[in-house]
């Protein structure tokens, strides 16, 4: 017992997404993911389309920025909750749904390739791994804080020239 770390010091007990070390997926049904990864197919990772200038927020400072991700695929009809529902996507494609705009998904697949090659090289174990589902609980009955524990976890390779020729999108 004294082996285990039992505390929420453990990702695999306390799972917290970070930018750069985690691209959350969106607006798909695990099962058809789930499919195409048996089958040993490649997943497409699809970013949010950039929005025109047009739709750019105005900043206090007078500078256009461009609006939230998140919440322009709500405003594209994309379902931006993590939790599953009846209007998601089939996802039998391989392609999947990030919350990212193109520049960013880029940096973020190109930062989590680099930890998971970095990973292998130093341990030779593969810490990449695509999560499906994740369990919500309380540590104790006062606790207000809900940690997440990953419920199934795929290992995954992320390919660096694993680029869509067409959509110029990431590949997993």
């Amino acid at each position: 017992m004294r082996l285990l770390d039992l505390t929420a010091r453990n990702r695999l007990l306390n799972f917290k997404p970070s930018a750069g070390k985690t691209i959350q997926i969106v607006n798909v049904v695990p099962d058809a993911i789930w499919e195409k990864l048996l089958d040993g197919g490649a997943l497409t990772i699809i970013p949010i389309q950039e929005p025109s200038l047009m739709e750019y927020n105005i900043t206090e400072e007078g500078r256009k920025v461009k609006p939230d991700a998140k919440d322009y695929a709500r405003k594209l009809g994309i379902d931006t909750s993590y939790d599953l529902s009846s209007t998601l996507q089939n996802g039998s494609s391989g392609k999947i749904q990030a919350l990212y705009y193109p520049e960013d998904l880029a940096r973020f697949s190109r930062k989590v390739f680099g930890n998971a090659k970095s990973a292998i090289e130093e341990t030779g174990t593969n810490m990449l791994y695509l999560v499906f589902g994740f369990l919500e609980f309380y540590e104790d009955d006062s606790s207000t804080k809900p940690l997440l524990a990953p419920l199934l976890a795929v290992p995954v390779t992320i390919k660096p020239n694993g680029i869509d020729a067409n959509t110029r999108h990431p590949k997993v």
